[in-house]
């Protein structure tokens, strides 16, 4: 996933990309990287990307159904059937565009998604290499001391 703005398309088409599916740009996805050396780890994306072939994404009509994706797509069940379909080390778009999802998504499921995807995105704000990096949350350590 390639993080780009909107006026960024021109450059895009002018180098030679022909924006294959565009209406799907910056769009909050869920992503997957292709080839893998285990289980494929599903993850989701805030508005502001593009996917690409070795990145693929799957978009959902409402942050909800997003979160009941991510939890069924890295859940042991997923990854049973994955495994059946792509024994080998790639998942294309269409083996996992072809594992049968319940439409019955308990309402605790999804908000239990919601707080881990919040709670890993601040974990990773942690870090001075993510972009949202602010302050170490050792220097709050020590300031209580």
């Amino acid at each position: 996933m390639v993080a780009y703005d909107q006026k960024n398309y021109e450059v895009l088409r002018v180098s030679g990309n022909k924006l294959p599916s565009r209406e799907f740009y910056f769009l909050p996805s869920v992503s997957w990287s292709k080839v893998s050396s285990g289980a494929p780890s599903f993850r989701a994306y805030p508005p502001g990307f593009i996917f690409a072939d070795a990145g693929n994404s799957i978009f959902a009509t409402s942050p909800r159904d997003r979160a009941a994706l991510i939890a069924f797509a890295n859940s042991q069940m997923a990854f049973d059937q994955l495994a059946a379909v792509a024994p080998t080390l790639n998942f294309e778009a269409g083996q996992v565009a072809g594992l049968p999802m319940a439409d019955d998504r308990p309402d605790t499921i999804v908000d239990r998604v919601g707080v881990l995807i919040e709670q890993s995105q601040t974990d990773w704000d942690s870090f001075e290499s993510s972009w949202n990096f602010t302050r170490s949350p050792l220097v709050d350590l020590f300031e209580r001391d």
